[in-house]
C-alpha cells in the first residue's frame, strides 16, 4: 500500500508541485501566530498601504482610516464605524 501511495503521487504530481497554501491550514498557523504576536491584523491589500503608527502622548497608536461604508470584524464580531 505504501509504494501506490508514493506511485500515485508521483503520478498526480509529476508535472508541477503542490502550492503550499494547498497543503497547510492557514487557521493552524493563525492560532500559533497568536503566541508569538499581541496583535494581529489582517486587511485587504489596498487597505494595508493606508496604515501608519503615530505617538500620540507618548504611546504608539496604528491609525486605520475607515470609509463610511466600510465594515470591521474585530475577534469575531462584526461592527460598522
Amino acid at each position: 500500500p505504501a509504494r501506490q501511495i508514493k506511485e500515485g503521487i508521483s503520478r498526480e504530481f509529476e508535472n508541477s508541485l503542490p502550492e503550499v497554501k494547498n497543503l497547510i491550514d492557514e487557521k493552524s498557523l493563525e492560532k500559533n501566530a497568536h503566541k508569538i504576536y499581541d496583535v494581529i491584523l489582517r486587511v485587504k491589500p489596498e487597505k494595508a498601504g493606508q496604515i501608519k503608527s503615530e505617538m500620540i502622548d507618548g504611546q504608539k497608536y496604528l491609525i486605520i482610516p475607515m470609509d463610511e461604508n466600510e465594515h470591521i470584524n474585530l475577534n469575531g464580531v462584526n461592527t460598522q464605524v
